[in-house]
């Protein structure tokens, strides 16, 4: 039924297009809040401005701060107090200048007034601003973009200054009239709070148009089913009535096996909702049923497929559990203070049995005595996942090695291993919500990369940070801190 998989092409796309467009929704909307931050810090310049343009000035002691203005050139810029004490005159131009610097040290945001002809050579503008003012002068009051100033990503704004009484005092040689735009003011707010705001609300609103998409499809996938079984039911049905005779025996016959195979068709439908699990346990009743007809060998290596796909289906079940919980925010944070060691050396003993396999050792170098102040649920979920991805990226004879180390009041946990190592290309996008990071193990094994996934967003939420050194053909090294004791 070619119709149904146009269906599910539609579906994708319209579901493509809501979190496309939300994306791009939740961009423009940051976009204008940062904007409004740049716009807000001009306004504030601009006021400053007139206020000091109104008073002629401000009179401020001289000192290596603030020297006097060899630029400005007016009578009475250097005065003395009766005490002796040496005053200089700040144009709003010198009094601007100063608050921009400051507000850079303060809030990192970053002003600047310039002009295509600046009287203060340092006041030239740099060629993004040079490109703003030109614009200005043409028909645009404002520019706002995002562009890189210094190698930081920031949202620049321009802002026009216009020529009043005041200004001619000083700028009157250069030919300005009242009324013309006499340069701007630039301000650059940092991007990178903001785009972390976009990931946030992006990422929160991924997964319940990716539960909504999972639903449509499956939907579509039993509704498929449904009209399949019905038409070959159909088909079915009408043939054996064209080859039926006049008897009408036969033809009763006929109809309570069609009636018959309905309700099949419904007992089937029902089986095909039932969680995917039935089949495996489906598998291990055939198992059970004909192990006396099989070879003991045979019956030995189905038994380990179906223990180790149970396992697998377990630990995805598992962690998409944890996942979706703590993406909910249903997953209590309860911090207690227990022994890291004991619970390191239980997640070995879990594993050992699976290590043995592929005789890998299993080490484990924390102190006994080695505390830390955290959930140990969580905790406890970080050692397992990162325990079972190491065991299964590294090869027969290799080695595991659990360390650790103490920063202030934070403790420092490497789980390092002889592995096979992770590509580039994929060690930059681990704990990237959406990307693709999944892979076989040495032996076969599947992944997914929730696991590393739940991993990050646990040791944050414990007030701990997390990354990964790898090199290809000699291993990983992932390490993750959490705090030492409460009082963090």
């Amino acid at each position: 039924m070619n119709w149904f998989r146009i269906l599910k092409i539609i579906w994708t796309i319209l579901v493509a297009t809501f979190i496309i467009g939300f994306s791009l929704n939740t961009r423009s909307e940051v976009f204008k809040l940062a904007k409004g931050e740049a716009i807000t810090s001009f306004q504030k310049d601009v006021v400053l401005r007139e206020w000091a343009t109104q008073h002629g000035g401000v009179y401020v002691k001289a000192d290596s701060l603030t020297p006097p203005n060899p630029y400005l050139e007016v009578p009475n810029r250097d005065i003395y107090t009766p005490d002796s004490v040496l005053m200089t005159l700040m144009n709003p131009a010198y009094i601007t200048r100063q608050i921009h610097e400051l507000a850079f040290s303060k809030i990192n945001i970053r002003g600047h007034i310039t002009s295509l002809n600046p009287i203060r050579p340092q006041n030239a503008p740099d060629a993004w601003e040079r490109r703003s003012l030109m614009q200005m002068e043409k028909d645009t009051l404002e520019i706002a973009e995002l562009t890189t100033l210094e190698g930081v990503k920031y949202l620049r704004y321009m802002g026009p200054l216009f020529v009043s009484q005041g200004c001619l005092k000083c700028h009157a040689v250069q030919g300005y009239k009242l009324g013309d735009i006499r340069g701007g003011i630039s301000a650059s707010v940092p991007w990178a709070k903001f785009q972390n705001s976009i990931w946030r609300q992006t990422s929160r609103a991924l997964i319940p148009f990716i539960l909504i998409w999972i639903i449509g499809m499956l939907s579509l996938i039993i509704i498929q089913r449904q009209f399949k079984n019905y038409y070959d039911l159909r088909d079915n049905t009408q043939r054996e009535i064209l080859a039926m005779n006049s008897d009408l025996s036969q033809i009763k016959a006929q109809l309570e096996k069609s009636i018959r195979e309905k309700d099949q068709l419904f007992s089937v439908i029902a089986h095909d909702l039932r969680s995917p699990f039935q089949g495996l346990i489906g598998l291990t009743e055939v198992l059970n049923e004909g192990a006396k007809e099989m070879e003991t060998d045979e019956i030995i290596k189905m038994s380990a497929v179906v223990n180790k796909k149970a396992n697998h289906l377990f630990n995805l079940l598992q962690n998409l559990l944890e996942w979706v919980q703590s993406q909910k925010g249903a997953t209590a944070f309860e911090p207690v203070e227990f022994n890291m060691h004991d619970l390191v050396s239980r997640n070995l003993d879990l594993y050992a049995s699976r290590a043995s396999e592929k005789k890998i050792t299993l080490t484990n170098h924390l102190p006994l005595g080695l505390t830390v102040f955290a959930d140990y649920k969580m905790i406890d979920s970080v050692i397992r996942n990162l325990i079972n991805n190491a065991i299964k990226f590294t090869p027969v004879d290799g080695n595991i090695d659990i360390s650790s180390s103490i920063s202030g009041k934070m403790v420092e946990i490497t789980v390092s291993d002889t592995g096979i190592g992770i590509p580039k290309e994929i060690l930059t996008k681990l704990f990237i919500t959406g990307e693709k990071t999944g892979r076989k193990g040495t032996a076969g094994e599947g992944s997914t990369g929730l696991g590393l996934l739940i991993c990050k967003d646990f040791i944050e939420k414990n007030g701990g940070i997390i990354h990964v050194e790898s090199t290809i053909g000699e291993g990983s090294k992932f390490r993750f801190t959490v705090p030492k004791d409460a009082a963090r």
